[in-house]
């Protein structure tokens, strides 16, 4: 995978991760990650977007840095998306969306309001989380 080293601003000083730094203004979380030698993380959309996070690592160690540019992309469309509302309860939404009724957060994290499930869905399937959070991430994701 290469190697990366931090300056004490905090930057990532390697090839891959500066190529990687122009999406989502400076932040790449997966691929900078993965170009520092990381072999784990810890990320809730993990639970609701596995397949995109486990392409995005796949492409980037095949050296394939606008794939996993775009892929990263992605994951941060469906943050973004998911930010809009209080963020833990939008992720047990999306979880009960997807099949997986987990209940609701603890307190003080009230669900989400029946409306604002239904916005999040719309939401989500206009940047289309659908098929690629799910799995279809394929070539299309990645050209």
């Amino acid at each position: 995978m290469g190697t990366a080293a931090v300056s004490r601003d905090g930057k990532f000083q390697s090839a891959a991760a500066a190529s990687l730094r122009g999406s989502s203004k400076g932040r790449a979380p997966v691929a900078v990650g993965a170009a520092a030698g990381a072999r784990a993380g810890i990320g809730s959309t993990f639970n609701i977007a596995a397949p995109l996070y486990q392409k995005l690592i796949e492409v980037f160690g095949q050296g394939q840095l606008s794939g996993a540019r775009r892929l990263q992309s992605l994951a941060m469309k469906m943050i973004r998306t998911l930010y809009a509302y209080p963020f833990h309860p939008a992720v047990k939404a999306v979880l009960a969306m997807l099949g997986l009724e987990c209940g609701p957060c603890r307190l003080p994290h009230p669900p989400l309001e029946p409306v604002d499930v239904a916005a999040l869905r719309e939401e989500l399937e206009a940047v289309g989380y659908f098929a690629w959070g799910r799995g279809d991430v394929g070539t299309s994701a990645t050209e």
